[in-house]
């Protein structure tokens, strides 16, 4: 894989890539796997580098939709599919945003990190500001004639709650749901993580928070207890589902 050095899961890649399999957020790697062994159709965003792309694409059957608007890490995952072309084959990369609606949307950069949410990422205050184009899931999957998407992660920096509220009719195909929540960057928003449970609760998900500081897989239920131990971390990958899988 290419990648960059100022970038923490690059950097993974390099020093643990020959001896270790789950190397970044190994729980939720773990969990991606096993979903995308019966998965068809998987929606992935933000691509980011490509790495979780890469895994889905290599154990499923079917195709991984993959979204990366940031132009430089566009061409990261790209050059990275390329680099596995048996791979490639299974993947669809689109350069643009997923939202609530259809248009364009800016997105505060800085380096390789972006969000839609101007929070300053934990450094300095972003640079720069870049006007990308926008759809919603719903829109996608209707050119491109899905008509049942399996499996959704969404790692896009404090946008989640936007994306599934763009995505009523493919909800309705009840995908298993991998979706990051960041209490830090949604401090700089008007979201709170008690909204993203509210909203996958009005559509009857049952919730986990993925435990990926766990010495083995480890997914625990939402509730008030694991509340109190997951948000208080800066983020956190939540597992939604309808359905009842033997590794939970």
């Amino acid at each position: 894989m290419y990648g960059s050095m100022d970038d923490i899961l690059s950097r993974n890649i390099l020093i643990l890539g020959p001896r270790k399999k789950h190397l970044w957020e190994p729980s939720t790697s773990i969990l991606l796997e096993k979903l995308s062994v019966v998965a068809k159709e998987i929606i992935i965003a933000g691509s980011h580098i490509g790495y979780l792309v890469l895994k889905a694409a290599k154990v499923t059957g079917g195709t991984v939709h993959a979204f990366e608007p940031i132009p430089e890490l566009f061409k990261h995952s790209q050059d990275n599919f390329h680099l596995n072309s048996e791979l490639e084959k299974k993947i669809v990369l689109n350069a643009f945003a997923l939202g609530e609606t259809e248009g364009e949307i800016e997105l505060y950069s800085e380096g390789i990190r972006s969000s839609a949410i101007p929070y300053s990422g934990g450094h300095t205050q972003h640079q720069n500001i870049v006007t990308v184009p926008m759809t919603t899931l719903d829109g996608y999957t209707n050119r491109k004639v899905i008509e049942k998407v399996d499996l959704i992660l969404l790692d896009i920096e404090g946008f989640e709650l936007l994306v599934l509220r763009g995505a009523e009719r493919v909800l309705q195909g009840k995908p298993d749901l991998i979706i990051e929540v960041s209490p830090r960057v949604l401090s700089h928003s008007t979201i709170t993580p008690q909204m993203v449970e509210d909203f996958l609760s009005s559509k009857d998900y049952a919730q986990y928070f993925i435990d990926d500081y766990a010495k083995e897989f480890s997914i625990i239920p939402v509730d008030i207890d694991s509340k109190k131990i997951f948000l208080k971390r800066d983020y956190v990958n939540v597992y939604a589902t309808k359905s009842l899988n033997n590794f939970i």
